[in-house]
């Protein structure tokens, strides 16, 4: 033995990439992939996966990573060059086994409890849907925006959503975007008083998808406190105060303004 490398909670099934000196260990308690540089026999990168990992095969062809998922019937499908899951494949029911024909790019895997062997094809893959259920929240200075993902991933994860708003009482106001990696995601930079919708889209390794229905219109309104009884400040103030407040301030200001003269006049010498 030359060296020992230290990778995930328990280590399962293992390949090699010749072309690339590249070792992929399945943690199968951790849920990951541990990446290893053959050269150096250290880990580069460590790759979450599905539930479970325990099969693992290489496409040196197309430096792809095959790693079945006991939990959940799946197998991960790893990009080598990025060192990310790129796609999430339903096999059968236990996936345990993995191959690949590099000839024909085809993956094999047995299905331990199903008594099956699934066969993975080259993977077509495409942009995510639409996200659904779009709802917006008005909220002091800004809006919440909730939505669900949407039913297809395009056959690649999705990495992230982006919210767009609409200003439908002054559409030169509209055109704020901001991106978030789940829902609700927080919009502002919003004009206060007007009427805004909004849409939503996932994106994934291809590209983002087709926006969503848009939602129900909501009024972005500035939170202002108006008190009550405010005669002694200006119609329209921000600093009115209650009456009995300001009488106190006042009366306060008058006695300190009196004790300030009486020490005033205290100091003051009279010659006869």
């Amino acid at each position: 033995m030359t060296a020992t490398v230290t990778v995930g909670d328990r280590p399962y099934g293992v390949a090699v990439n010749e072309e690339t000196n590249t070792v992929y260990v399945a943690n199968y308690r951790g849920g990951t992939v541990s990446v290893i540089a053959g050269a150096s026999n250290t880990v580069t990168a460590t790759v979450p996966v599905g539930g479970h990992p325990i099969g693992v095969a290489v496409n040196e062809t197309t430096n792809t990573v095959y790693v079945t998922n006991d939990v959940g019937g799946r197998v991960s499908v790893i990009d080598g060059a990025s060192n990310t899951v790129t796609a999430t494949v339903t096999a059968g029911n236990t996936p345990y086994g993995v191959a690949v024909n590099e000839t024909r790019n085809i993956a094999y895997v047995a299905n331990y409890s199903g008594g099956t062997v699934s066969v993975i094809a080259p993977l077509q893959v495409t942009v995510p849907g639409a996200p659904t259920g779009v709802s917006a929240t008005a909220r002091s200075g800004q809006v919440s925006v909730a939505f669900t993902p949407p039913a297809s991933d395009g056959g690649s994860v999705i990495t992230g959503y982006t919210v767009t708003a609409t200003d439908t009482t002054t559409p030169g106001n509209g055109g704020q975007t901001v991106s978030g990696t789940g829902s609700p995601i927080v919009v502002t930079g919003l004009t206060s008083g007007d009427s805004y919708t909004f849409t939503v889209t996932a994106t994934n390794t291809v590209g983002a998808g087709a926006a969503s229905i848009t939602s129900s219109a909501v009024s972005q309104v500035k939170l202002v406190v108006t008190p009550p009884d405010s005669s002694l400040a200006i119609t329209g103030s921000p600093y009115a105060l209650p009456m009995g407040l300001a009488g106190l301030l006042l009366i306060s200001g008058l006695a300190v303004l009196g004790s300030a003269r009486l020490r005033s006049q205290s100091r003051t010498l009279h010659v006869g």
